[in-house]
């Protein structure tokens, strides 16, 4: 199915202008991932649907993906890994924070941890998608520093399932970005350090 979807995507794009090797090589790798995150999207749509967690989901999403769009962070080694790995984020997560109840203690604690986190590792790189430049990488803390800020703010002077979502969705973050992560996966952190541009 999803070769099908590459091949006519190609296949129409080609009937307007022709393409290198190299670019059509760019495409490929473009509609792989469209193709994935949206099986991906409508497959957990559903299943959340159908455990009752619609509503939860769909918070999630809208509060996660700021973040994450921000400071960036790990991804799977392998759509298998991808799709393990999101199913259970995207479905444990909305459900743990719709039953547990958080003290402010325990919210000081677990946002002084995201904060700390965000401001030593955000934006966290992949090899496919070095940040190698030095004004992107600021502009990217201070944004993602930023959105922690709100979210802490909110979740300190509230306590409902919203709330909950945004110490989870940093708390989620907070791991994807660390050097922890890429440890355990053998994948390797802070790319950029591996180009000598000048900034």
């Amino acid at each position: 199915m999803k070769e099908k979807f590459i091949v006519k995507v190609i296949d129409l794009a080609k009937r307007e202008k022709k393409y290198s090797d190299e670019e059509i090589a760019v495409m490929r790798y473009a509609l792989e991932g469209i193709y994935l995150t949206f099986t991906k999207i409508l497959v957990i749509t559903i299943i959340a649907a159908l455990l009752g967690l619609f509503k939860e989901y769909i918070l999630f999403v809208l509060i996660y993906t700021p973040i994450r769009s921000v400071s960036f962070g790990w991804h799977a080694n392998t759509t298998k890994e991808c799709w393990i790995v999101s199913i259970l984020a995207f479905i444990l997560i909305p459900y743990t924070c719709s039953i547990v109840v958080m003290n402010n203690i325990v919210k000081i604690i677990l946002l002084a941890f995201t904060i700390l986190m965000f401001a030593l590792y955000s934006p966290a790189d992949t090899k496919k998608r070095p940040i190698v430049n030095k004004k992107r990488r600021l502009t990217f803390k201070i944004l993602s520093l930023t959105i922690c800020l709100i979210y802490t703010c909110y979740s300190m002077s509230t306590s409902n399932l919203v709330s909950n979502l945004m110490v989870a969705s940093l708390l989620y973050q907070s791991l994807l970005i660390s050097p922890f992560i890429y440890k355990i996966t053998h994948q390797e952190f802070n790319n950029f350090k591996a180009y000598n541009l000048n900034e």
